[in-house]
């Protein structure tokens, strides 16, 4: 893979962890001057092992480079103490996409909630021999592979907000935004920050371009009003909570998922037994991933048949086991409310385990989601702060860490008359005990299969 119009630039990337270290690597040799930098001496160790150029941003004129790039995970408030800081030129790593040389179709995947699922869904449903995938989850830029032939490479990036906000002139040729919902606000500061972040993934399309929008939240409600007024390209309004006259929608029956196109004049069922995923949430996901199909080519009769062999990611609202009338899900991906609500609308007689290190607002309004549930386990620093969040009568335990709520959580379970769901689904980011969501996945991933390891050797 090879960049265009950047032989002659030279280049600053501040921030070496996987998606900074990958493309610095790839631009190495493809670019006139490259100067890297992490604040982590291990990280900077293993970014020596490749020959890169190091140098701490305080002993550089930062305003000579074209380009600086600032990790995703990295403020810029970081570059507070240079004094220069309005004369340089900050991108996002998303940027070079616009770079790489040879035929390409960028599509563009965003949303606080879905857009890995969504993703994943799509690269597996497309009708379409040479597909990768980039940005949060993914090949990284080192990794990246493309066809140099006449064929077109089509792209697919899951897009964050610490991404987007840094983009500059990249062109999605189809942009998908699926929800928004308060998240990153630590980062954002406000919703309309945060919701501006993410809006510039229309930024520069132009008029046969395709914007695809979820409707059926307040915030993208809101975007749908202004949508013309703000941009060139071509929306496409879809939901799963309402018909849409001139738009795409799913209704929820009791064994069919009905779809509505009243875009390209279509309608179709798929049987829900058939599918590997379930929830409202993962249907809006479905929806998206169809739309998207749809505009790309692929016909409806092979996405029912590819949309059916999707297993769904891991720590998504997982499946991991049942025993003895108890079900066991991992959601550790849900780090917000929101994410967490789609879980607990999906489920039935649920011992919900979370906790963890809270947004800002807690998880206010909860109390409006506790149909479900039957008891709550809460562990983590964040705990007792959670704990204020919920008002409406529900039995609430708390515990220092993941592994008491879960030995409580089953003890309690299985003393308990009929099916059990027992969903681990944080609502909570992880940094208080774990490295990330993975990571406490996993944790909870073991917990149970040692669990069950030891009833059944004991049975016997």
């Amino acid at each position: 893979m090879k960049f265009k119009s950047i032989k002659s630039k030279s280049i600053f990337v501040i921030g070496l962890g996987i998606s900074g270290l990958s493309l610095a690597r790839k631009l190495k040799n493809n670019c006139n001057k490259l100067v890297c930098w992490d604040d982590s001496l291990d990280v900077r160790k293993r970014a020596l092992k490749f020959n890169l150029n190091l140098k701490l941003p305080t002993n550089v004129e930062l305003n000579r480079f074209d380009y600086i790039v600032l990790s995703p995970g990295i403020s810029e408030s970081y570059l507070d103490n240079y004094k220069n800081k309005k004369k340089i030129n900050l991108i996002s790593d998303l940027e070079f996409f616009r770079f790489i040389d040879g035929k390409k179709l960028l599509v563009g995947i965003t949303g606080t909630n879905g857009k890995s699922t969504t993703t994943k869904m799509l690269e597996h449903t497309l009708d379409h021999s040479n597909v990768k995938i980039a940005g949060n989850i993914g090949l990284s830029f080192s990794e990246l592979k493309l066809n140099s032939t006449n064929q077109k490479n089509l792209i697919i990036i899951e897009a964050s907000s610490y991404q987007l906000e840094r983009i500059d002139k990249i062109r999605f040729n189809i942009a998908c935004l699926l929800n928004i919902s308060p998240d990153h606000l630590e980062r954002h500061q406000t919703m309309q920050n945060y919701l501006d972040a993410k809006l510039k993934i229309f930024k520069n399309q132009k008029r046969n371009d395709h914007a695809i929008v979820c409707i059926d939240d307040n915030y993208c409600k809101k975007v749908r009003e202004t949508f013309k007024e703000k941009f060139l390209s071509k929306p496409i309004f879809f939901s799963v909570k309402q018909k849409i006259k001139n738009g795409i929608f799913l209704e929820e029956k009791k064994d069919v998922l009905e779809i509505t196109n009243n875009i390209h004049n279509e309608f179709f069922t798929i049987f829900k037994k058939n599918l590997n995923i379930f929830g409202k949430h993962n249907y809006q996901n479905l929806l998206a991933t169809y739309i998207m199909n749809k505009v790309l080519g692929t016909s409806t009769k092979k996405f029912i048949k590819r949309s059916q062999s999707f297993s769904g990611l891991e720590h998504r609202l997982e499946k991991i086991d049942s025993f003895k009338g108890l079900n066991f899900f991992n959601d550790s991906k849900s780090t917000n409310l929101e994410s967490s609500i789609g879980a607990l609308k999906s489920l039935k007689n649920i011992f919900w385990i979370a906790g963890g290190l809270s947004k800002s607002n807690g998880l206010k309004g909860v109390e409006n989601h506790l149909l479900n549930v039957k008891r709550v386990f809460l562990y983590g620093q964040d705990r007792y702060k959670i704990l204020k969040s919920f008002k409406k009568k529900v039995i609430i335990s708390e515990f220092s860490n993941l592994e008491v709520a879960f030995e409580k959580a089953f003890e309690l379970a299985s003393k308990t008359t009929g099916e059990i769901n027992i969903l681990f689904s944080p609502a909570c980011a992880s940094f208080d005990q774990f490295k990330n969501f993975e990571e406490r996945g996993k944790k909870f991933k073991l917990l149970v299969k040692k669990k069950i390891f030891s009833y059944k050797n004991n049975d016997s």
